[in-house]
């Protein structure tokens, strides 16, 4: 199974160029919408409110783990995560193994994209703030 999962993230769509792209660090929670050409149909959230570190959610669990490095140049990982089971685990350990193989991040518009080292993108959208109500 992970040398399927592998012959995903390595067959997954094209890169865009980096001069379409708009470097800066970011904060705040996002919401996965795909992996390379394909749309993530699960949920998948990703918190970078805190520097230095990242947490979210996956399809069935939480995870947190360490950002390094100088925006835009940066990895992810190693992650722990929660070890529910459900039936999106194959769609969550493809996010979790992406996530941990980003060395680039960047702004495209309002969207997150983060980049590995195949061009591979990982594609997020802004959620709401949490209201103080």
């Amino acid at each position: 199974m992970r040398e399927a999962l592998f012959a995903l993230l390595v067959l997954a769509g094209p890169a865009i160029a980096q001069d379409d792209m708009m470097d800066g660090p970011v904060d705040g929670r996002w919401a996965l919408q795909r992996i390379g050409d394909a749309p993530f149909a699960a949920r998948a959230e990703l918190d970078l409110s805190q520097a230095g570190r990242v947490s979210g959610s996956g399809p069935c669990n939480g995870f947190s783990g360490r950002v390094e490095g100088d925006w835009p140049k940066i990895s992810v990982g190693p992650l722990r995560s929660t070890r529910r089971a459900c039936p999106e685990l194959g769609q969550e350990h493809l996010f979790f193994m992406a996530l941990q193989s980003v060395q680039h991040g960047a702004m495209r518009e309002d969207d997150l994209v983060l980049t590995d080292p195949a061009g591979r993108e990982l594609v997020f959208i802004r959620l709401p703030a949490p209201s103080d109500e």
